[in-house]
Protein backbone atom coordinates (compact mmCIF):
# COMPACT_ATOMS: atom_id res chain seq x y z
CA UNK A 1 0.00 0.00 0.00
CA UNK A 2 2.72 2.56 0.27
CA UNK A 3 3.91 1.85 -3.26
CA UNK A 4 0.53 2.35 -4.17
CA UNK A 5 0.50 5.50 -1.89
CA UNK A 6 3.11 6.62 -4.12
CA UNK A 7 2.03 5.68 -7.39
CA UNK A 8 1.18 9.38 -8.96
CA UNK A 9 -0.31 8.00 -12.28
CA UNK A 10 -3.42 5.71 -12.24
CA UNK A 11 -4.95 3.60 -15.90
CA UNK A 12 -8.51 5.89 -16.74
CA UNK A 13 -10.82 4.56 -15.07
CA UNK A 14 -9.19 3.00 -12.39
CA UNK A 15 -9.17 4.45 -8.66
CA UNK A 16 -6.33 4.13 -5.88
CA UNK A 17 -7.63 3.01 -2.55
CA UNK A 18 -8.91 4.90 0.19
CA UNK A 19 -8.45 4.51 3.79
CA UNK A 20 -11.04 2.27 3.76
CA UNK A 21 -9.81 -0.31 1.53
CA UNK A 22 -6.74 0.05 2.99
CA UNK A 23 -8.57 -1.50 6.39
CA UNK A 24 -10.59 -3.71 4.61
CA UNK A 25 -7.89 -5.64 2.57
CA UNK A 26 -5.44 -5.54 5.94
CA UNK A 27 -8.11 -7.31 8.07
CA UNK A 28 -8.90 -9.68 5.17
CA UNK A 29 -4.72 -10.61 5.21
CA UNK A 30 -4.59 -11.06 9.01
CA UNK A 31 -7.79 -13.15 9.06
CA UNK A 32 -7.74 -15.20 5.70
CA UNK A 33 -6.17 -18.01 7.57
CA UNK A 34 -8.14 -18.37 10.74
CA UNK A 35 -9.94 -21.06 9.53
CA UNK A 36 -6.75 -23.32 9.56
CA UNK A 37 -7.49 -26.21 12.02
CA UNK A 38 -4.63 -28.23 14.16
CA UNK A 39 -1.69 -28.99 12.30
CA UNK A 40 -3.15 -26.27 9.08
CA UNK A 41 -3.41 -28.48 5.94
CA UNK A 42 -3.08 -31.81 7.49
CA UNK A 43 -6.62 -31.30 9.61
CA UNK A 44 -8.39 -29.62 6.59
CA UNK A 45 -7.34 -31.96 4.10
CA UNK A 46 -6.90 -35.52 5.89
CA UNK A 47 -8.68 -34.69 9.27
CA UNK A 48 -12.43 -33.33 8.21
CA UNK A 49 -12.53 -35.70 5.19
CA UNK A 50 -12.09 -38.69 7.56
CA UNK A 51 -14.62 -37.20 9.95
CA UNK A 52 -17.07 -36.86 7.07
CA UNK A 53 -16.54 -40.43 6.38
CA UNK A 54 -17.41 -41.65 9.98
CA UNK A 55 -20.55 -38.88 10.58
CA UNK A 56 -21.54 -40.89 6.96
CA UNK A 57 -21.51 -44.07 8.29
CA UNK A 58 -23.09 -43.21 11.77
CA UNK A 59 -25.79 -42.13 9.71
CA UNK A 60 -25.91 -38.40 10.28
CA UNK A 61 -26.17 -37.52 6.47
CA UNK A 62 -25.98 -33.81 7.09
CA UNK A 63 -23.41 -32.51 8.71
CA UNK A 64 -21.24 -35.30 7.20
CA UNK A 65 -22.34 -33.63 3.31
CA UNK A 66 -21.55 -30.19 5.33
CA UNK A 67 -17.99 -31.44 6.27
CA UNK A 68 -17.39 -32.70 3.04
CA UNK A 69 -18.09 -29.09 1.34
CA UNK A 70 -15.23 -27.60 4.20
CA UNK A 71 -13.03 -25.23 3.20
CA UNK A 72 -10.58 -23.56 5.46
CA UNK A 73 -11.08 -19.97 3.54
CA UNK A 74 -14.64 -20.54 4.17
CA UNK A 75 -14.41 -21.64 7.59
CA UNK A 76 -12.54 -18.20 7.75
CA UNK A 77 -14.86 -16.31 6.81
CA UNK A 78 -17.46 -18.02 8.96
CA UNK A 79 -14.28 -17.02 12.04
CA UNK A 80 -14.81 -13.60 11.07
CA UNK A 81 -18.81 -13.44 11.05
CA UNK A 82 -18.46 -13.96 14.38
CA UNK A 83 -15.84 -11.95 15.56
CA UNK A 84 -18.27 -9.27 13.65
CA UNK A 85 -20.98 -10.58 15.65
CA UNK A 86 -19.13 -9.78 19.16
CA UNK A 87 -17.54 -6.39 17.96
CA UNK A 88 -19.01 -3.17 20.16
CA UNK A 89 -21.25 -0.84 18.24
CA UNK A 90 -18.85 1.56 17.80
CA UNK A 91 -16.40 -0.25 15.72
CA UNK A 92 -18.77 -2.50 13.67
CA UNK A 93 -18.24 -2.65 9.97
CA UNK A 94 -20.84 -1.76 7.55
CA UNK A 95 -22.10 -4.59 5.37
CA UNK A 96 -20.38 -3.41 1.96
CA UNK A 97 -17.33 -3.46 3.73
CA UNK A 98 -17.98 -7.54 5.42
CA UNK A 99 -18.75 -8.38 2.01
CA UNK A 100 -15.79 -6.93 0.51
CA UNK A 101 -13.62 -8.72 3.35
CA UNK A 102 -15.19 -12.04 2.96
CA UNK A 103 -14.70 -11.83 -0.87
CA UNK A 104 -11.38 -10.84 -0.20
CA UNK A 105 -10.86 -13.99 2.03
CA UNK A 106 -12.55 -16.67 -0.37
CA UNK A 107 -11.05 -15.98 -3.29
CA UNK A 108 -12.09 -18.22 -6.46
CA UNK A 109 -14.50 -20.47 -3.59
CA UNK A 110 -17.01 -17.36 -3.83
CA UNK A 111 -19.84 -19.05 -3.85
CA UNK A 112 -21.38 -18.18 -7.54
CA UNK A 113 -17.89 -17.54 -8.75
CA UNK A 114 -15.78 -14.34 -9.07
CA UNK A 115 -18.36 -12.83 -11.37
CA UNK A 116 -20.53 -12.24 -8.05
CA UNK A 117 -18.22 -10.20 -6.54
CA UNK A 118 -19.73 -7.05 -5.09
CA UNK A 119 -17.55 -5.75 -2.47
CA UNK A 120 -16.02 -3.58 -4.82
CA UNK A 121 -16.37 -1.70 -8.33
CA UNK A 122 -14.17 -2.92 -11.44
CA UNK A 123 -11.97 0.25 -10.84
CA UNK A 124 -10.67 -1.28 -7.77
CA UNK A 125 -10.61 -5.16 -9.47
CA UNK A 126 -6.66 -4.86 -8.50
CA UNK A 127 -7.11 -5.03 -4.52
CA UNK A 128 -8.55 -8.72 -4.80
CA UNK A 129 -5.04 -9.38 -6.22
CA UNK A 130 -3.36 -8.53 -2.89
CA UNK A 131 -4.75 -11.57 -0.40
CA UNK A 132 -5.55 -14.20 -2.59
CA UNK A 133 -4.76 -13.29 -6.40
CA UNK A 134 -6.81 -15.92 -8.28
CA UNK A 135 -4.93 -15.33 -11.57
CA UNK A 136 -1.24 -16.38 -10.40
CA UNK A 137 -1.27 -17.05 -6.78
CA UNK A 138 1.42 -14.55 -6.00
CA UNK A 139 -0.19 -12.64 -3.04
CA UNK A 140 0.68 -11.55 0.46
CA UNK A 141 -0.21 -15.11 1.72
CA UNK A 142 2.50 -16.88 -0.52
CA UNK A 143 4.99 -14.19 0.66
CA UNK A 144 4.54 -14.72 3.96
CA UNK A 145 4.94 -18.56 3.93
CA UNK A 146 7.84 -18.57 1.50
CA UNK A 147 9.69 -16.14 3.86
CA UNK A 148 8.77 -17.28 7.07
CA UNK A 149 8.84 -21.40 6.48
CA UNK A 150 12.52 -21.34 5.48
CA UNK A 151 13.42 -19.37 8.06
CA UNK A 152 11.90 -21.73 11.13
CA UNK A 153 12.21 -25.03 9.35
CA UNK A 154 15.57 -24.65 7.47
CA UNK A 155 17.54 -22.04 8.95
CA UNK A 156 17.37 -20.20 6.08
CA UNK A 157 17.80 -16.29 6.98
CA UNK A 158 16.76 -15.62 3.24
CA UNK A 159 14.03 -15.21 1.37
CA UNK A 160 13.38 -18.51 -0.26
CA UNK A 161 15.94 -17.45 -2.87
CA UNK A 162 13.83 -14.34 -4.01
CA UNK A 163 14.32 -10.69 -3.72
CA UNK A 164 11.50 -9.13 -2.17
CA UNK A 165 12.12 -5.16 -1.81
CA UNK A 166 12.85 -4.51 -5.66
CA UNK A 167 9.83 -7.27 -6.04
CA UNK A 168 7.56 -4.78 -3.83
CA UNK A 169 8.68 -2.01 -4.80
CA UNK A 170 8.01 -2.64 -8.78
CA UNK A 171 4.50 -3.15 -8.26
CA UNK A 172 2.00 -1.32 -10.13
CA UNK A 173 -1.37 -1.16 -10.71
CA UNK A 174 -2.25 -1.37 -14.67
CA UNK A 175 -5.03 -2.32 -16.96
CA UNK A 176 -3.82 -6.45 -18.66
CA UNK A 177 -5.62 -8.35 -20.74
CA UNK A 178 -6.46 -12.12 -20.42
CA UNK A 179 -8.90 -14.30 -21.82
CA UNK A 180 -12.12 -14.37 -21.78
CA UNK A 181 -14.04 -15.68 -18.20
CA UNK A 182 -10.50 -16.01 -16.40
CA UNK A 183 -11.68 -13.53 -14.11
CA UNK A 184 -15.01 -14.95 -13.11
CA UNK A 185 -16.48 -12.62 -16.08
CA UNK A 186 -15.22 -9.53 -14.31
CA UNK A 187 -17.47 -6.04 -14.99
CA UNK A 188 -16.78 -4.97 -18.72
CA UNK A 189 -16.08 -1.47 -18.01
CA UNK A 190 -12.19 -1.92 -19.41
CA UNK A 191 -13.20 -4.27 -22.40
CA UNK A 192 -14.34 -1.04 -25.10
CA UNK A 193 -11.09 -0.71 -25.77
CA UNK A 194 -10.59 -4.67 -26.89
CA UNK A 195 -10.59 -5.67 -30.29
CA UNK A 196 -10.72 -9.22 -29.53
CA UNK A 197 -13.99 -10.85 -28.57
CA UNK A 198 -11.85 -13.92 -26.73
CA UNK A 199 -10.44 -11.37 -24.12
CA UNK A 200 -11.38 -9.00 -21.17
CA UNK A 201 -9.35 -6.31 -19.73
CA UNK A 202 -9.37 -5.37 -15.94
CA UNK A 203 -6.77 -3.59 -13.49
CA UNK A 204 -4.29 -6.24 -11.69
CA UNK A 205 -1.11 -5.73 -9.69
CA UNK A 206 1.83 -5.59 -12.62
CA UNK A 207 5.58 -5.85 -11.91
CA UNK A 208 8.51 -4.36 -13.62
CA UNK A 209 10.03 -6.66 -16.42
CA UNK A 210 12.85 -6.50 -15.20
CA UNK A 211 11.76 -8.13 -12.43
CA UNK A 212 10.55 -11.31 -13.77
CA UNK A 213 13.44 -13.61 -12.52
CA UNK A 214 12.68 -12.59 -9.10
CA UNK A 215 8.95 -13.25 -9.55
CA UNK A 216 10.25 -16.38 -11.20
CA UNK A 217 12.48 -17.56 -8.40
CA UNK A 218 8.95 -17.04 -6.06
CA UNK A 219 7.02 -19.75 -8.13
CA UNK A 220 10.33 -21.77 -7.90
CA UNK A 221 10.80 -21.42 -4.33
CA UNK A 222 7.30 -22.72 -3.62
CA UNK A 223 8.04 -25.66 -5.94
CA UNK A 224 11.34 -26.19 -3.66
CA UNK A 225 10.01 -25.67 -0.23
CA UNK A 226 6.56 -28.30 -1.13
CA UNK A 227 9.60 -30.85 -2.66
CA UNK A 228 12.31 -30.52 0.72
CA UNK A 229 9.61 -29.73 3.31
CA UNK A 230 6.06 -29.97 2.93
CA UNK A 231 6.19 -33.57 1.48
CA UNK A 232 9.38 -34.73 2.79
CA UNK A 233 9.24 -38.23 3.75
CA UNK A 234 9.59 -37.51 7.19
CA UNK A 235 7.65 -34.77 7.50
CA UNK A 236 4.37 -36.76 5.79
CA UNK A 237 5.16 -39.59 7.59
CA UNK A 238 4.29 -37.64 10.95
CA UNK A 239 1.17 -36.15 8.68
CA UNK A 240 -0.41 -39.16 8.58
CA UNK A 241 0.24 -40.62 12.10
CA UNK A 242 -1.65 -36.89 13.48
CA UNK A 243 -4.85 -38.29 10.89
CA UNK A 244 -4.93 -41.30 12.63
CA UNK A 245 -4.58 -40.03 15.92
CA UNK A 246 -7.36 -37.73 16.13
CA UNK A 247 -10.13 -39.69 13.61
CA UNK A 248 -9.57 -42.69 16.15
CA UNK A 249 -9.97 -39.71 18.91
CA UNK A 250 -13.57 -38.79 17.18
CA UNK A 251 -14.41 -42.15 16.35
CA UNK A 252 -14.08 -42.69 20.12
CA UNK A 253 -16.79 -39.35 20.92
CA UNK A 254 -13.74 -37.96 22.71
CA UNK A 255 -14.97 -34.27 24.44
CA UNK A 256 -12.10 -32.85 22.94
CA UNK A 257 -13.36 -28.91 23.74
CA UNK A 258 -16.21 -26.99 25.08
CA UNK A 259 -17.51 -30.88 26.01
CA UNK A 260 -17.61 -31.47 22.33
CA UNK A 261 -16.35 -34.52 20.20
CA UNK A 262 -13.97 -32.87 17.37
CA UNK A 263 -16.44 -33.07 14.55
CA UNK A 264 -18.66 -31.07 16.55
CA UNK A 265 -16.31 -28.40 17.58
CA UNK A 266 -15.06 -28.03 13.54
CA UNK A 267 -19.10 -27.01 13.17
CA UNK A 268 -18.72 -24.45 16.06
CA UNK A 269 -17.08 -21.42 15.54
CA UNK A 270 -16.66 -21.04 19.34
CA UNK A 271 -15.43 -24.47 19.85
CA UNK A 272 -13.25 -24.10 17.20
CA UNK A 273 -11.13 -21.16 18.14
CA UNK A 274 -10.28 -23.35 20.75
CA UNK A 275 -8.51 -25.98 18.83
CA UNK A 276 -4.69 -25.70 18.57
CA UNK A 277 -1.79 -28.08 18.03
CA UNK A 278 -1.87 -29.43 21.94
CA UNK A 279 -5.18 -31.22 20.65
CA UNK A 280 -3.51 -34.28 20.71
CA UNK A 281 -2.21 -33.61 24.15
CA UNK A 282 -6.14 -33.23 24.68
CA UNK A 283 -6.80 -36.38 23.41
CA UNK A 284 -4.16 -38.37 25.37
CA UNK A 285 -5.52 -36.69 28.70
CA UNK A 286 -9.64 -37.25 27.50
CA UNK A 287 -8.89 -40.92 26.38
CA UNK A 288 -7.23 -41.77 30.44
CA UNK A 289 -10.38 -39.57 32.18
CA UNK A 290 -12.85 -42.16 29.58
CA UNK A 291 -10.99 -44.89 30.65
CA UNK A 292 -10.67 -44.62 34.04
CA UNK A 293 -14.27 -43.81 34.30
CA UNK A 294 -15.28 -47.06 32.25
CA UNK A 295 -16.72 -44.55 29.55
CA UNK A 296 -15.25 -46.60 26.49
CA UNK A 297 -17.42 -48.59 24.43
CA UNK A 298 -15.09 -49.81 21.49
CA UNK A 299 -11.90 -51.47 23.26
CA UNK A 300 -10.20 -52.00 19.74
CA UNK A 301 -10.61 -48.23 18.88
CA UNK A 302 -8.90 -47.32 22.46
CA UNK A 303 -6.15 -50.09 22.15
CA UNK A 304 -5.08 -48.76 18.42
CA UNK A 305 -5.34 -44.84 20.27
CA UNK A 306 -3.06 -45.71 22.90
CA UNK A 307 -0.70 -47.41 20.39
CA UNK A 308 -1.09 -44.54 18.29
CA UNK A 309 -0.21 -41.70 20.66
CA UNK A 310 2.38 -44.10 21.82
CA UNK A 311 4.13 -43.59 18.37
CA UNK A 312 3.41 -40.12 18.52
CA UNK A 313 5.12 -39.80 21.75
CA UNK A 314 8.20 -41.99 20.65
CA UNK A 315 8.82 -39.62 17.38
CA UNK A 316 8.02 -43.05 15.42
CA UNK A 317 6.29 -41.43 12.52
CA UNK A 318 5.32 -43.97 9.55
CA UNK A 319 7.97 -44.96 7.38
CA UNK A 320 7.96 -44.02 3.68
CA UNK A 321 8.98 -47.65 1.67
CA UNK A 322 9.79 -46.16 -1.87
CA UNK A 323 8.13 -43.84 -4.40
CA UNK A 324 8.04 -44.85 -8.20
CA UNK A 325 6.84 -43.12 -11.11
CA UNK A 326 4.30 -43.03 -13.29
CA UNK A 327 3.51 -45.62 -16.47
CA UNK A 328 3.07 -44.09 -19.83
CA UNK A 329 -0.79 -44.35 -20.09
CA UNK A 330 -1.32 -43.45 -15.85
CA UNK A 331 0.75 -39.36 -17.24
CA UNK A 332 -2.71 -39.72 -19.70
CA UNK A 333 -5.20 -39.77 -16.98
CA UNK A 334 -6.77 -36.94 -15.07
CA UNK A 335 -5.49 -35.86 -11.67
CA UNK A 336 -8.61 -37.43 -10.02
CA UNK A 337 -8.36 -40.45 -11.76
CA UNK A 338 -4.66 -40.84 -10.98
CA UNK A 339 -5.31 -40.48 -6.92
CA UNK A 340 -7.76 -42.57 -6.88
CA UNK A 341 -5.21 -45.84 -8.28
CA UNK A 342 -3.85 -45.56 -4.99
CA UNK A 343 -6.38 -47.53 -3.07
CA UNK A 344 -5.99 -50.14 -6.17
CA UNK A 345 -2.11 -49.70 -5.09
CA UNK A 346 -2.28 -50.69 -1.82
CA UNK A 347 -4.68 -53.89 -2.09
CA UNK A 348 -2.02 -54.76 -4.89
CA UNK A 349 0.83 -54.31 -2.85
CA UNK A 350 -0.58 -56.04 0.33
CA UNK A 351 -1.32 -59.29 -1.81
CA UNK A 352 2.41 -60.20 -2.18
CA UNK A 353 2.51 -60.46 1.24
CA UNK A 354 0.18 -62.63 4.16
CA UNK A 355 1.56 -61.15 6.93
CA UNK A 356 0.39 -57.50 5.99
CA UNK A 357 -2.40 -55.69 5.43
CA UNK A 358 -3.87 -53.28 2.84
CA UNK A 359 -5.33 -50.88 6.04
CA UNK A 360 -1.62 -50.56 7.54
CA UNK A 361 -0.34 -49.39 3.87
CA UNK A 362 -1.09 -45.79 2.56
CA UNK A 363 -0.19 -45.06 -1.13
CA UNK A 364 -0.59 -41.28 -2.29
CA UNK A 365 0.48 -39.33 -5.51
CA UNK A 366 3.06 -37.22 -4.49
CA UNK A 367 2.26 -33.93 -6.94
CA UNK A 368 4.53 -30.96 -6.41
CA UNK A 369 4.27 -28.22 -9.24
CA UNK A 370 5.08 -24.46 -9.12
CA UNK A 371 1.83 -22.85 -8.83
CA UNK A 372 0.10 -23.63 -11.83
CA UNK A 373 0.16 -27.57 -12.19
CA UNK A 374 1.91 -28.14 -15.70
CA UNK A 375 2.21 -24.80 -16.57
CA UNK A 376 4.59 -21.79 -16.66
CA UNK A 377 3.49 -19.54 -13.52
CA UNK A 378 5.11 -16.44 -15.83
CA UNK A 379 2.42 -16.49 -17.82
CA UNK A 380 0.16 -15.50 -15.22
CA UNK A 381 1.23 -12.71 -14.29
CA UNK A 382 1.45 -8.91 -16.57
CA UNK A 383 4.49 -6.73 -16.87
CA UNK A 384 5.34 -3.48 -17.76
CA UNK A 385 8.05 -1.92 -19.28
CA UNK A 386 10.77 1.16 -17.82
CA UNK A 387 9.30 3.20 -20.93
CA UNK A 388 5.33 2.11 -20.45
CA UNK A 389 2.77 5.21 -18.59
CA UNK A 390 0.00 3.93 -16.84
CA UNK A 391 -2.13 4.08 -20.24
CA UNK A 392 -0.42 1.32 -21.59
CA UNK A 393 -1.12 -2.59 -21.31
CA UNK A 394 0.62 -4.82 -18.95
CA UNK A 395 1.61 -7.87 -21.00
CA UNK A 396 3.42 -11.64 -20.75
CA UNK A 397 7.01 -11.77 -20.76
CA UNK A 398 8.86 -14.54 -22.63
CA UNK A 399 10.27 -16.44 -19.71
CA UNK A 400 13.09 -17.72 -21.45
CA UNK A 401 14.09 -14.67 -23.12
CA UNK A 402 13.31 -12.53 -19.72
CA UNK A 403 14.81 -14.83 -17.38
CA UNK A 404 17.40 -16.59 -19.08
CA UNK A 405 16.94 -19.94 -20.65
CA UNK A 406 18.97 -22.03 -18.14
CA UNK A 407 17.03 -20.44 -14.93
CA UNK A 408 13.40 -21.78 -17.00
CA UNK A 409 12.49 -25.28 -15.78
CA UNK A 410 12.02 -27.48 -18.17
CA UNK A 411 9.34 -28.72 -16.46
CA UNK A 412 7.21 -26.91 -13.76
CA UNK A 413 5.33 -30.51 -12.29
CA UNK A 414 6.44 -33.44 -11.06
CA UNK A 415 3.94 -36.42 -10.25
CA UNK A 416 4.94 -39.93 -8.49
CA UNK A 417 3.56 -42.56 -6.43
CA UNK A 418 4.83 -43.22 -3.12
CA UNK A 419 3.75 -46.11 -0.15
CA UNK A 420 3.96 -45.57 3.25
CA UNK A 421 3.94 -48.47 6.16
CA UNK A 422 1.65 -47.52 9.15
CA UNK A 423 2.63 -51.02 10.94
CA UNK A 424 5.15 -51.53 13.28
CA UNK A 425 9.27 -51.57 12.57
CA UNK A 426 9.25 -55.38 12.63
CA UNK A 427 6.84 -55.01 9.74
CA UNK A 428 9.15 -52.94 7.68
CA UNK A 429 11.02 -55.38 5.82
CA UNK A 430 8.38 -57.86 4.61
CA UNK A 431 6.07 -54.51 3.74
CA UNK A 432 9.46 -53.03 1.30
CA UNK A 433 9.82 -56.70 0.11
CA UNK A 434 6.43 -57.12 -1.29
CA UNK A 435 5.92 -53.33 -2.48
CA UNK A 436 9.51 -54.46 -4.48
CA UNK A 437 7.81 -57.46 -5.75
CA UNK A 438 4.65 -55.59 -7.06
CA UNK A 439 6.40 -52.87 -9.00
CA UNK A 440 8.39 -55.52 -10.80
CA UNK A 441 5.40 -57.20 -11.17
CA UNK A 442 3.19 -54.44 -13.03
CA UNK A 443 6.38 -53.49 -14.76
CA UNK A 444 7.14 -50.34 -12.89
CA UNK A 445 10.58 -48.71 -12.35
CA UNK A 446 11.91 -50.45 -9.22
CA UNK A 447 15.25 -48.95 -7.19
CA UNK A 448 18.58 -51.43 -7.91
CA UNK A 449 19.65 -53.28 -4.79
CA UNK A 450 22.24 -50.04 -4.06
CA UNK A 451 19.89 -47.30 -4.54
CA UNK A 452 17.62 -49.49 -1.92
CA UNK A 453 20.47 -49.57 0.38
CA UNK A 454 20.78 -45.52 -0.21
CA UNK A 455 16.96 -45.21 0.74
CA UNK A 456 16.87 -47.66 3.87
CA UNK A 457 20.37 -46.14 5.09
CA UNK A 458 18.22 -42.38 4.79
CA UNK A 459 15.73 -43.39 6.32
CA UNK A 460 17.35 -45.07 9.03
CA UNK A 461 19.27 -41.61 9.59
CA UNK A 462 15.98 -39.62 9.38
CA UNK A 463 14.78 -41.75 12.53
CA UNK A 464 17.53 -41.58 14.53
CA UNK A 465 17.97 -37.76 13.67
CA UNK A 466 14.52 -37.04 14.82
CA UNK A 467 14.75 -39.82 17.95
CA UNK A 468 17.21 -37.13 19.19
CA UNK A 469 14.58 -34.22 19.23
CA UNK A 470 12.86 -32.84 22.06
CA UNK A 471 9.54 -32.24 19.71
CA UNK A 472 8.06 -34.42 17.10
CA UNK A 473 7.88 -32.08 13.63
Amino acid sequence: FERLAAQKEWPGGVEPPDECDVKCVKIAALCHDLGHGPFSHVFDTHVVREAAETLGREGQVARANQLRKHTHEAHSVDMFKQMCTEMPASTRIDAQDRRFIEELILGDKLAGGLCARRGRSASKWYLYDIVSNTDSGLDVDKLDYLMRDPHVALGDSGHGGFALPPLLNSVSVRLADFDKGSGGGAPAQFDRYLKSPTLERRPVLAFAQKCAPAVLEVFKSRNYLHTHLYTHKVVVGYDLLVTDVLTTADQLRLPIVNGKRLVEAVLDPKAFVKLNDSVIDLCAHELQRAEACGEVQDEDAMRRLQLLLHRWQTHKHYTCLGEWALLERERELSLREQRGLCKAFSEGIAGESRSISASDLHVELRHVHCGQKDRNPLDSVRFYAKADTPACVATQVDAKEACGESNVPSSFESKKFRCFWKGGGEGVAAARDALHAWLEETGRRINSKRQTSEVQLAASEDEDRLALSQEPL
